[in-house]
């Protein structure tokens, strides 16, 4: 009889593993949401964001808008920021979750050990700015990269399979 119990809870130990597995996992979505939400704080989500589009604005509207002028631009850029800053709060909660999502615990208080200091503050400041000198970059860069991935693809593929339907 006390084999039977020992095999009863071992059965049940076995049995609860997922549970307990769960409750683990439960508790580090959790701790993860509260770290990406500290990091959020720490990057200072919203206004990186208006830098980042800030950054990316000029080349827009001289592509889009080309005839404005500096004063058009500057209450364009008035009027992106406060639009921004509307709208942007109904969706922190759901970009929060994506970093709990993506990072581990560990990466995240990395990033907010990183961001807290006077480097990474620094690092965060310049980011929006690289970013748009490395799109333009990669927008010079498109058109040969089409090229190359045609040419391998005639190779590949054979050129009537590349050709575009007309």
């Amino acid at each position: 009889m006390p084999h039977l119990r020992v095999l009863a809870g071992a059965a049940c130990l076995f049995l609860a593993q997922p549970a307990w597995a769960q409750a683990d996992a439960d508790a580090s979505k959790v701790e993860r949401l509260e770290l990406a939400d500290e990091l959020m704080t720490v990057m200072d989500f919203a206004v990186l964001t208006a830098r980042t589009m800030e950054a990316g604005l000029p080349v827009l509207m001289d592509r889009e808008f080309p005839g404005l002028s500096q004063a058009e631009k500057a209450e364009f850029l008035d009027v992106m920021r406060t639009a921004l800053m509307e709208v942007l709060p109904a969706y922190e909660d759901e970009i929060t979750e994506i970093y709990a999502e993506t990072f581990t615990t560990a990466e995240l208080r990395a990033m907010i050990a990183f961001y807290g200091t006077a480097e990474g503050r620094s690092a965060m400041a310049k980011t929006p700015e690289v970013s748009v000198r490395v799109e333009e970059v990669l927008q010079g860069m498109l058109p040969r990269f089409a090229r190359v991935l045609r040419e391998r693809g005639c190779a590949r593929y054979g050129c009537e399979r590349a050709e575009r339907p007309t």
